[in-house]
């Protein structure tokens, strides 16, 4: 990949900038050894339209392609296995146990500014509930200040993935600082916790609702109480953000399912008894995300007991395309949930 072609500290900002302009991207591997070189990522579906790169003289394989501003992902495949970009150092993990690449295209206010940066916390927790260690990422806003209090927000990370990913691929660190130095939100602390699936459901709830919360209140100056606490994001190991606080509603004031993959046995036993949500619900789903009958006939059961929930459509897939899209509106929505609530 030229690096000169892209700005590798920049995102997608809205949704409105994926239907701007095409800007030209080269992607190279130096592999003159290799007998054949493909691209492949979310810009050719996978492996459904794979990109065949050509060899130059010099041993270098290029391809150009022209692409809208946001985020691409994506890998090489090299005579039959699957190679990052080793000129790209933005990486992350696949989910499969390997990593991919990805770049970044355009400009807004997720990119790292020149504005008060808060602190990315990386943490270890032993779990007695989990016998293990889990990895926690902590997000703590500029001028954090152990003398008040700060509301909590967790965000949970998807399948086959960890919670680094909202901060490799989901850049919240980079968000939350712009939209606190705008006025935009008001401060509150992020707690993404890695979940394994190996574990059973009924742990992994008290690992979250009961454990992980009790330790991050001693550790940070969370203010307590469901007022001040909200969970929100993708759904791990069948743990969506919404049987987290449908199961603990002492918990958790605010949930917010994001591209949330609801099992149908779930769904089934949402449907079949009178569902009440003492909470604040808001969902995201893309247009074209695979996941949209799941979140559309979950829609349909909330509508049907009467609970009252905002659900935000627009053009996207289960990409970090489409997540970073909504983040904004999702960081706002849960700062003003947290400032009304108060």
């Amino acid at each position: 990949m030229n690096p000169n072609l892209i700005g590798l500290q920049s995102v997608l900002k809205t949704q409105i900038e994926l239907a701007g302009g095409l800007l030209p991207v080269e992607f190279r591997l130096a592999a003159p050894l290799a007998r054949e070189v493909l691209l492949i990522g979310e810009m050719t579906d996978w492996q459904a339209r794979p990109i065949a790169m050509q060899r130059g003289t010099d041993g270098i394989w290029r391809t150009t392609l022209q692409l809208r501003p946001g985020q691409w992902i994506y890998k090489f495949w090299v005579d039959g296995a699957y190679v990052p970009d080793p000129e790209n150092p933005l990486t992350a993990a696949d989910g499969w146990g390997g990593e991919h690449s990805y770049l970044l295209l355009g400009d807004g206010d997720w990119a790292r500014h020149d504005v008060p940066h808060g602190d990315l916390l990386k943490l270890q927790m032993k779990s007695q509930l989990l016998e293990r260690q889990v990895e926690v990422s902590v997000y703590l806003p500029p001028g954090y200040d152990q003398r008040r209090r700060y509301p909590l927000l967790y965000l949970t990370h998807g399948h086959r993935t960890r919670a680094n990913q909202w901060a490799s691929n989901g850049l919240i660190d980079n968000f939350m600082d712009n939209l606190l130095a705008s006025g935009a939100i008001e401060p509150f602390v992020i707690a993404m916790p890695t979940i394994d699936g190996t574990q059973a459901l009924p742990q992994l709830e008290a690992f979250l609702a009961d454990e992980l919360y009790g330790q991050l209140t001693r550790w940070f100056a969370i203010e307590p109480g469901r007022a001040a606490t909200a969970v929100a994001g993708m759904t791990p190991h069948a743990l969506s953000a919404f049987n987290l606080a449908w199961h603990r509603p002492e918990r958790f004031g605010f949930v917010a399912p994001v591209s949330a993959f609801f099992l149908d046995e779930t769904l089934d036993e949402l449907d079949a008894q009178p569902l009440t949500a003492d909470f604040a619900v808001k969902l995201y789903c893309g247009t074209e995300d695979y996941v949209q009958p799941l979140n559309e006939r979950f829609a349909g059961i909330l509508r049907k007991n009467g609970v009252r929930f905002d659900y935000m459509r627009v053009a996207g897939g289960h990409t970090w395309r489409y997540w970073n899209s909504i983040t904004r509106d999702l960081l706002q929505t849960v700062s003003d949930f947290f400032k009304g609530a108060r």
